[in-house]
């Protein structure tokens, strides 16, 4: 039997699993969900550059229950994006063709904005394509973890 949804709890149990929750930010109303891997809990989320056409690619973490950014990947800096690897930090990486931000930005309320136009996806321990699922417009995404038991 599955327990209700833990929102942002860390639990002792060992039966427990990370979700992303699929919410209409304007109303609340839970409209998928998205299970995460066993162990590190961790997801993406993928576009398509609406200038360039080129895929960009958002890594996240779940840690104590919150949403994590820690990496972004794209081919052309540009509008929206970062531009230099001369960061100072050497956090901007240049690697295959492809930029690489490394980052540790938490996120306390992520919400996308999906345009069927753009691709958006997230991919999880399953892979959603955004715009079949739920449309175009605001798009809430946070973790729930739900134990059995």
């Amino acid at each position: 039997m599955l327990t209700s949804p833990v929102l942002g709890a860390a639990s002792e149990k060992a039966d427990c699993r990370w979700q992303l929750e699929l919410f209409d930010p304007r109303s609340d109303t839970v409209v998928g969900m998205v299970p995460l891997a066993v162990g590190e809990p961790g997801f993406r989320l993928a576009y398509t550059h609406s200038v360039f056409g080129t895929d960009v690619v958002s890594r996240y973490r779940i840690r104590g229950g919150e949403i994590v950014q820690i990496g972004e990947v794209f081919t052309d800096p540009g509008y929206g994006m970062a531009s230099s690897t001369v960061d100072g930090e050497g956090r901007l990486t240049h690697d295959d063709g492809r930029l690489h931000l490394e980052l540790d930005r938490p996120i306390p309320a992520l919400t996308v904005r999906v345009q069927k136009s753009q691709n958006n996806r997230i991919e999880g321990a399953m892979s959603v394509d955004l715009g079949e699922a739920v449309g175009d417009g605001p798009i809430g995404i946070r973790p729930v973890q739900t134990c059995r038991g």
